[in-house]
């Protein structure tokens, strides 16, 4: 092992705050506010690409290792005044960046995006690029949840310009799954792959965690 190496795993060797976000918690507060925030999206950077990253918090059930900002529900209506909420911060913003930056990257993340019925999940990137505009070669992803996932949703996604999928694998053993509460077969996972690779997503990765109990 070089010494580089050793001084980094001494540093990062240290509990801190799970890396979903950047930046990461401890760099928020309170003397940020929507002055700077509308400031800071008005800064003239025509070079600069912009990045946006929208937030679908619902799943139909928690899995135990989660610590994202989540709904567990299997009430599809509590989407809709949400998606109202997401047009409503959009427009918002839309009225302060600067028009001649373009979308170099857009995810979106949850929660599951794809708890969204294909409909909504047209509806949402209508907004979205109505209020934005994307590049021709941006990187579109999603995360995806191969459990509830059908090919009308992959079909959705790739029709409104998705390129990119990363699918929630997590872990492969049946008990791992049962103690985790997420549970997908190896016939689930090879299915929603090929529909993917049929529909010609460009890029594909499965999310896996090392370390969940058994």
């Amino acid at each position: 092992m070089t010494s580089t190496m050793l001084e980094l795993l001494q540093k990062y060797s240290v509990p801190g705050p799970r890396y979903t976000s950047y930046p990461t918690a401890p760099y928020f507060h309170t003397g940020f506010g929507e002055a700077d925030w509308a400031e800071a999206l008005a800064a003239p950077a025509p070079d600069r690409g912009l990045s946006l990253y929208a937030h679908i918090p619902f799943c139909d059930s928690l899995c135990y290792y989660c610590g994202c900002n989540m709904v567990a529900t299997r009430d599809y209506s509590k989407t809709q005044p949400y998606l109202v909420a997401l047009e409503q911060e959009m427009a918002r913003a839309a009225q302060v960046v600067d028009t001649t930056r373009v979308v170099r990257q857009l995810h979106w993340g949850g929660g599951t995006p794809t708890y969204l019925n294909p409909e909504d999940i047209r509806r949402l990137m209508a907004m979205m690029r109505k209020y934005f505009t994307l590049a021709d070669d941006a990187e579109v992803s999603c995360e995806v949840d191969p459990r509830e996932l059908t090919h009308e949703h992959l079909a959705a996604l790739r029709e409104t310009g998705f390129n990119r999928l990363s699918f929630g694998v997590q872990d492969m053993d049946p008990d791992v799954q049962q103690a985790v509460n997420r549970i997908q077969s190896e016939f689930l996972i090879r299915q929603v792959l090929d529909w993917s690779r049929e529909l010609g997503f460009s890029s594909i990765n499965l999310d896996l965690i090392v370390g969940l109990p058994k």
